[in-house]
Parts: structure tokens; sequence; C-alpha cells
């Protein structure tokens, strides 16, 4: 799948760590999503506030999940 090239990732300072892992942070427009650091997913918050997991397709890494993420928004944007 080709990905949306607008998509533009706002980082998002996230001074925290769980179980030991740096957990990071993204906004596109009304959407905000974090992601822990060797995790096999991220969670998003829908503009509604509500949080949701989704799996990591990609490896398990910081610019895995930007690439998930920015996947998964694509699919929201066109409406599947």
């Amino acid at each position: 799948m080709e990905i949306n090239k607008e998509i533009k990732l706002q980082a998002v300072a996230k001074n925290e760590t769980i179980a030991g892992s740096k957990v990071f942070g993204w906004k596109f427009q009304d959407y905000e999503f974090e992601y822990v650091d060797g995790d096999s997913r991220f969670d998003v918050k829908y503009p509604n506030g509500k949080w949701v997991s989704k799996k990591v397709y990609a490896k398990l890494t910081k610019t895995g999940a930007m690439t998930s993420i920015k996947q998964f928004l694509t699919i929201e944007m066109i409406g599947l």
C-alpha cells in the first residue's frame, strides 16, 4: 500500500517509560498516538476521545511504529 505523502506526524513529548521502555507520542490533526519502544502495538486516540490499540505490522521500532501509524491514517483518510 502506498502511504499518503501528506501525512506528517507531529512529535509529542512523552517523559515517561513503561517497564523500562521509552514511550513515544505523535499527533496528526485530531488523532493522537502512543507507542512503547519494542511493543507490537500502538495506541490511537480517535477524534471522539476513544483510545484503541492497533497492531504494528512492521519492525518493532519507533520508525516501524511511525510507518504503521501512517498506513493506518492513509486507510482512515480513504474511508476503508
